[in-house]
């Protein structure tokens, strides 16, 4: 890796536990992703050896769709303060991140979206006093009647708008990326390198996989490709977080959370 101070976080899960208890060394913080069960507060706060915590998302729930995220109708009605109020607490983190996407069987246009977004993420940052940082997604095939990521928030040149008009910084997810250059049918490396790099404070890894004959983002061991990625971007950007988000936490992740891959993948990242 490139001569880049960053600290190395990883999803809370039962093998980072046992990892933890082996060499409290293995990471350096923790992700909390999931918060909407207070049962998990407590897994987090149970960990054998303290950590700082890298808070993720408003409102992560992996068993249901997630409430509607930044700039859509409903934002603010949606929101569990109490829930992101715990998060707080348990994390204190120094921003707050979100997904940049829009969810609809009808989008809207990109002007108006970002007007939107612009105000969601003001009315977020006066609720919790932190700055927001915008993650980069991934989109499909619009298809008829059913809930799609709008396309254009896939578009290098929307997020930098995005992020100029919020003053928000980016949260670089380069499986996201990888998936958003698939189907747009561009080389990852030239989709990423076309970002605005220069305004990444925390990069997401893992790697997406093909199924159904489609590259999709899966949180699946990191590749050759993925780590090369990696490499690129840190000679271009000076993040403080490496998150790697290879299996985790809940029964979603059960079958992607071997420990010795985990452990593979820590030791290379650190």
């Amino acid at each position: 890796m490139p001569n880049v101070h960053y600290r190395v976080a990883y999803l809370y899960s039962a093998q980072l536990v046992s990892l933890l208890e082996d060499d409290d060394r293995v990471v350096d913080a923790v992700k909390v992703s999931e918060f909407y069960d207070l049962s998990y507060v407590g897994l987090y706060r149970s960990l054998p050896v303290p950590k700082p915590f890298v808070l993720h998302g408003l409102c992560q729930d992996t068993r249901f769709r997630r409430c509607p995220s930044l700039g859509t109708a409903g934002f603010e009605q949606s929101l569990s303060i109490p829930t992101l109020r715990a998060a707080l607490d348990l994390c204190r983190p120094r921003y707050i991140s979100a997904h940049l996407e829009h969810y609809s069987r009808v989008h809207s246009q990109p002007e108006e979206f970002i007007d939107r977004l612009t105000s969601d993420v003001r009315f977020v940052s006066d609720l919790t006093g932190l700055p927001v940082h915008l993650e980069n997604t991934h989109c499909g095939v619009t298809e008829p009647r059913r809930v799609m990521n709008a396309p254009y928030t896939c578009d290098p040149s929307f997020i930098g708008e995005a992020l100029a008009r919020t003053g928000s910084r980016l949260l670089l997810d380069l499986a996201h990326a990888q998936v958003a250059a698939w189907r747009r049918e561009e080389s990852a490396l030239e989709y990423i390198m076309s970002l605005p790099l220069e305004l990444v404070d925390e990069i997401h890894v893992n790697s997406p996989a093909i199924l159904d004959g489609e590259l999709r983002d899966k949180h699946v061991e990191m590749t050759e490709e993925g780590y090369s990625l990696l490499n690129t971007v840190l000679r271009h950007s000076q993040p403080k977080t490496v998150s790697l988000e290879y299996g985790g936490l809940g029964p979603t992740f059960e079958n992607r959370s071997d420990q010795n891959a985990l452990l593979r993948q820590l030791r290379r990242l650190s």
